[in-house]
């Protein structure tokens, strides 16, 4: 159970009425209006900072309406991060939203000469409406499935890279194996070869994945095809190349099934998408930092679900990016290092 919430308030009417609104809803054990905002952008600054979990806008024409008999305007912000906060905020604002409303209506009825009982039976609450921005349909699997098509298609590359290094171990055959004379370009060839035969396959299976799979289940799916597209080249070549880094400790076939194991679960927690990335201590999200899975479904995330474009994900772009490199680099001296104790690849 969360109680006082913290939560951002944007007063564009400045009336007793607003007031008396803003003090009834701080008064709940729910919420703490523990900022009064001349705009709301300096209450998504608030939010984005994680200062607030909550914004709540009274449009000018809040008193103006009501006084007028209609339907006031009240919008509220809510931190979808966390599903305990959501859920604390919105039953707050929605239980006093209904009582406000409905006190002022009756007071409005019985002002113009309605008897008590008439002006109960006529009393509507200020109704609520939901307006879901990305997961319109308000289910859970819309929200985590997206991400999971990402680290499934990071995991069956790296079971896939793996248990082929694994086989190698077990059937090698050391008669076979011609020495590489120059060992700075023959690893350079190996890697190529090697990782544009798992990038071309896995150009068709995220194209299944990514962009089949969504509309097959009705998942949310509105980013640009060729965002999507240019965000995925970092990641499937930084996986590839982290895959082929791993795979030289590969002495098995079965090794690459217990990395499976021991990786998945910990991954789907520090990339965020169940977890949020503000209740990971800073150890923990500077670890989740080395693996393109994490950046790969925060990017997807936005792009699919959001419709994000390249700008809007340019972080997590930046360091696909930047793993690509890091990651090459390792798999080349790893590669080297196998090369030059002669053992099959």
């Amino acid at each position: 159970v969360v109680r006082k919430v913290p939560g951002a308030v944007v007063d564009n009417t400045h009336s007793s009425l607003s007031r008396q609104f803003i003090r009834e809803l701080d008064a709940t054990p729910e919420v703490n209006i523990s900022h009064k905002c001349h705009s709301l952008d300096e209450a998504k600054a608030l939010f984005y900072q994680h200062k607030v979990h909550g914004v709540l806008l009274i449009s000018s024409d809040f008193t103006g309406d009501i006084n007028r008999g209609e339907q006031a305007s009240i919008s509220a912000y809510f931190d979808m991060s966390s599903f305990v906060y959501y859920k604390t905020m919105m039953t707050a604002v929605s239980f006093v939203s209904k009582d406000f409303g409905a006190r002022i209506q009756y007071k409005n009825l019985v002002s113009k000469g309605n008897t008590t009982q008439q002006a109960k039976a006529a009393v509507s609450p200020i109704p609520y409406i939901g307006v879901p921005l990305f997961n319109s349909g308000g289910g859970f699997s819309s929200f985590l499935l997206p991400g999971i098509f990402i680290l499934i298609l990071y995991q069956t590359m790296m079971l896939g890279i793996n248990m082929l290094a694994g086989v190698d171990w077990e059937e090698r055959n050391v008669s076979k194996w011609k020495p590489i004379k120059n060992r700075f370009q023959g690893t350079i060839r190996i890697i190529a070869g090697k990782s544009l035969c798992y990038f071309m396959l896995y150009i068709v299976f995220s194209v299944w994945v990514l962009g089949f799979v969504p509309l097959i289940f009705n998942l949310p799916h509105i980013g640009n095809g060729g965002t999507l597209a240019l965000f995925m080249l970092p990641f499937l070549l930084s996986s590839i190349f982290l895959a082929m880094t791993l795979s030289v400790c590969m002495r098995n076939m079965e090794s690459a099934f217990l990395l499976l194991l021991f990786s998945t679960l910990p991954l789907l927690f520090l990339s965020g998408a169940s977890w949020p990335q503000t209740n990971i201590p800073e150890f923990w999200k500077l670890i989740s930092y080395l693996f393109p899975s994490t950046h790969g479904i925060q990017g997807y995330i936005r792009i699919n679900t959001m419709g994000a474009n390249l700008n809007e994900v340019s972080k997590e772009y930046f360091f696909l990016w930047m793993e690509t490199g890091v990651y090459f680099l390792t798999a080349w001296l790893s590669y080297r290092w196998m090369i030059k104790s002669n053992d099959k690849i």
